[in-house]
């Protein structure tokens, strides 16, 4: 076998791709789309919930997910407010913005 694989320690894969992918982590930490996944549904409700679903978070814009061309109309009108209430559940303002798709939440 060859040298410099005898010697190395196994790692966990979860391990290596947190490594690999550090660099292209939103400038806000990495944490972020986590907490705002954690506290999504007590910061827009159930029923938003059921419909909508955060997909991806980058530099302050919030990617959502819709079930309907209904719901995105309706959450257009409710984007500033919906990210107020996640700045506030965060503690600081890290959504800027909130982009809306439709799709499978």
């Amino acid at each position: 076998m060859n040298q410099r694989f005898r010697n190395k320690r196994f790692s966990h894969i979860s391990t290596a791709l947190t490594k690999t992918l550090e660099p292209f982590h939103s400038r806000y930490g990495k944490g972020d789309f986590r907490a705002i996944w954690a506290s999504w549904e007590s910061t827009v409700g159930p029923e938003i919930t059921k419909n909508a679903k955060p997909v991806s978070f980058r530099d302050g814009c919030l990617l959502v997910s819709v079930t309907s061309s209904v719901w995105m109309q309706h959450l257009q009108f409710l984007k500033a407010d919906i990210a107020d209430r996640l700045n506030a559940s965060y503690g600081s303002k890290i959504v800027h913005d909130i982009r809306l798709r439709i799709g499978a939440p």
